[in-house]
């Protein structure tokens, strides 16, 4: 059965260089070279140095600073000012007790005027006819609301 085989695929996982240390799990874990399957099979090249941990942090960084600029490459937050109309995206979820399908539902509620910019990525917006309040969002639950091009539709 599957389940026999978990034991097996932990051990090689953490037996196997990782990329963001670069170093081998259970090495930096314990401080010493583990046992693997395959050890009597391949033949070593050379004996490791001690583990220096300064490195191994060091390189962590280097390669997580490096994953994380390679995946905002083309993240780009959109740049809400004061005074902006927005809809909010609106996650429905489908109820049978209340007669409710999702799919059917909008998708935006909305228009909200962006009331308060409290950082690049966070605003407050508020009902632009009452000036009530309706909460803080992160700008990616918002979208810029464009006017209906039909007059039918205003």
């Amino acid at each position: 059965d599957w389940y026999e085989w978990i034991p097996w695929v932990t051990a090689i996982l953490n037996s196997v260089s990782h990329n963001t240390t670069g170093e081998i799990p259970i090495k930096v874990h314990l401080g010493c070279d583990p046992i693997r399957l395959w050890d009597g099979v391949v033949v070593p090249v050379a004996a490791t140095p001690i583990l220096n941990t300064s490195k191994v942090l060091e390189t962590t960084k280097s390669n997580r600073g490096k994953d994380l600029d390679r995946l905002n490459e083309n993240r780009h937050l959109h740049d809400l000012q004061v005074g902006d109309q927005v809809m909010v995206e609106q996650n429905v979820i489908s109820s049978k007790l209340k007669g409710l399908m999702s799919k059917l539902s909008p998708a935006y509620e909305g228009p909200f005027k962006v009331s308060v910019k409290i950082s690049r990525s966070v605003v407050e917006i508020s009902n632009p006819g009452t000036g009530k309040l309706k909460g803080v969002y992160h700008v990616n639950e918002l979208w810029m609301y464009k006017s209906p091009r039909h007059p039918w539709l205003a």
